[in-house]
């Protein structure tokens, strides 16, 4: 019933943009539609559709919305169980993210690479990074924006498989930065070099804890 209204919404939005000429509208609100469609369970159209806007809103430049883009692909992606593209997706929407300045949309792009450091064996990295979004998500309130997949099953899957050793890495991520998390996420913590800073950087150090 809800998932059916907001279709019809959404569906009642890229008619009207698309009209106007809304370009970055009318490719958000297929985004919305993409995500309806993974609700239904369809990830594949989901990706589908996201593409299309992605490619749209690449050609724009509406850094913004891209970022939202590419970390909703990296969802889709994981669901799939295409795990090179979802980190993929992740690192670049998480690169954005920083660029510029929404430690939250970073903070889920995070929490996404904990996903797929458990799916690929790296049980260490996935508990401190899903420690450390959970004590990020306890201080804001999430962004709407943002899927808000449930990574519970994860997260308790990790807690049976590592027992005592859980809590300890746990309580090590819930006490690491942001900045820390995304050097510890990028692979050896080598942050990857952000292209583009004349537009000039927000530093994470603003919107939260940075050493």
């Amino acid at each position: 019933g809800e998932l059916g209204k907001a279709e019809e919404i959404y569906r009642q939005c890229v008619d009207f943009c698309s009209q106007n000429d809304f370009t970055r509208h009318a490719a958000m609100a297929r985004l919305g539609l993409a995500r309806v469609t993974a609700l239904q369970g369809d990830f594949r159209r989901a990706v589908a559709v996201t593409r299309e806007c992605l490619a749209v809103l690449r050609r724009e430049k509406y850094q913004n919305s891209i970022a939202f883009a590419l970390h909703d692909l990296g969802e889709y992606a994981c669901e799939l169980g295409d795990l090179d593209s979802a980190k993929e997706s992740f690192v670049e929407a998480l690169q954005l993210f920083e660029k510029i300045g929404m430690p939250g949309g970073t903070a889920a792009c995070l929490r996404g690479l904990a996903e797929v450091a458990k799916n690929t064996d790296m049980n260490d990295r996935a508990v401190r990074l899903f420690g450390t979004t959970a004590a990020y998500f306890d201080l804001i309130e999430e962004s709407i924006v943002l899927l808000a997949h449930d990574h519970s099953g994860s997260i308790n899957s990790l807690h049976e498989e590592l027992g005592e050793e859980f809590d300890a890495l746990w309580h090590e991520g819930r006490g690491m930065s942001i900045n820390q998390a995304v050097k510890l996420a990028l692979d050896g913590g080598q942050r990857h070099k952000i292209l583009d800073e004349t537009q000039g950087m927000k530093k994470l150090s603003r919107s939260w804890l940075q050493t």
